[in-house]
């Protein structure tokens, strides 16, 4: 549950600081080269969805890697951050798969809500600021939601 909070709350943080004044053109500076690297990437994880383990990360690191060459607008920093937490998170993932933990769903999971992260980093660059603070508002309720969802979980899980 922490991990959760901590989540959420980088979340909103990150999100709140996305929003920028600059021009359309200077705040979609990077976008078309961010929007390639997530097309391979996403091609990367579907072909190693279908790969053997030891072929599983090398393409996706490399691709992570790649991806630390994009320059991107200061309104897109927060996008091309959470890309790159998400990748991490996915690339643990495949590690530990293929170390057969069972940890790598963790990371699998994690990956995903990153993924929601970068897509909300790239509408909210392209907002005003009023319809920014409304997404910021709503994305708040629904972690404070998925929180208190989890607590309640938990104190089952516990009880039990």
């Amino acid at each position: 549950m922490p991990r959760l909070f901590h989540v959420a709350f980088a979340l909103s943080a990150t999100l709140l600081a996305a929003g920028c004044g600059d021009s359309a053109e200077s705040r979609s500076q990077g976008l078309a080269d961010l929007q390639a690297v997530k097309k391979r990437w996403d091609d990367g994880v579907s072909v190693a969805s279908s790969t053997s383990r030891s072929a599983l990360s090398s393409n996706l690191q490399q691709i992570r890697r790649d991806l630390d060459g994009v320059k991107t607008s200061e309104c897109l920093k927060d996008a091309k951050s959470a890309l790159a937490d998400g990748m991490d998170a996915t690339i643990s993932g495949v590690l530990a798969f293929m170390g057969d933990s069972d940890s790598g769903s963790a990371g699998f999971a994690l990956g995903t809500l990153q993924a929601a992260r970068y897509d909300d980093a790239l509408r909210l660059c392209a907002m005003s600021e009023r319809d920014a603070t409304a997404l910021l508002a709503q994305r708040d309720a629904e972690a404070r939601e998925a929180i208190a969802k989890a607590s309640c979980v938990a104190i089952v899980t516990d009880d039990s």
